[in-house]
């Protein structure tokens, strides 16, 4: 399959709120939360089409300020996953995060979500924390994962 990244705008919205309600149990954004979020200027939305369907498969949100991103929201229509459609949206967040220069990002994940986790882990993040019942319905801790862009000077 062929995807395309383009930059997320409000005719995506639909599908880009089903894909959040089938794959989030809690914690889930609005309508108008994701409209909200296409307004914010220290954002970047951004979602992958299926070339042949002309068809949103997945999206993410990166949320960058001063020198650190920090990604809200990533996530791929369930018959899309494990074909690479994430790792293409993790790519474009890197490439963002690399043009501005950022040193690093941060994200949290279900801990439960294996095959999120070793994506990561495979894009250069690492583990660094946990965060005690941070999801509920079900109550799940949140495992903290960053990845480091560039080496941090200390004077």
């Amino acid at each position: 399959m062929n995807f395309e990244l383009q930059k997320m705008n409000e005719l995506h919205l639909n599908r880009v709120h089903e894909i959040e309600d089938e794959s989030f149990i809690s914690e889930k954004w609005s309508a108008m939360g994701f409209k909200t979020e296409l307004k914010n200027t220290n954002s970047n939305c951004m979602v992958a089409v299926e070339c042949d369907l002309n068809l949103v498969v997945g999206y993410v949100i990166f949320q960058h300020v001063l020198d650190e991103g920090y990604i809200p929201k990533i996530a791929v229509q369930r018959k899309y996953r494990n074909l690479g459609v994430g790792k293409f949206l993790l790519g474009a967040v890197l490439n963002v995060a690399n043009e501005l220069s950022l040193k690093y990002i941060n994200l949290e994940v279900r801990q439960s979500n294996f095959s999120a986790i070793t994506m990561y882990l495979k894009c250069g993040f690492n583990i660094v924390g946990i965060r005690k019942n941070f999801y509920s319905g079900p109550c799940e801790y949140a495992v903290l994962m960053n990845c480091v862009l560039a080496k941090i000077e200390v004077n």
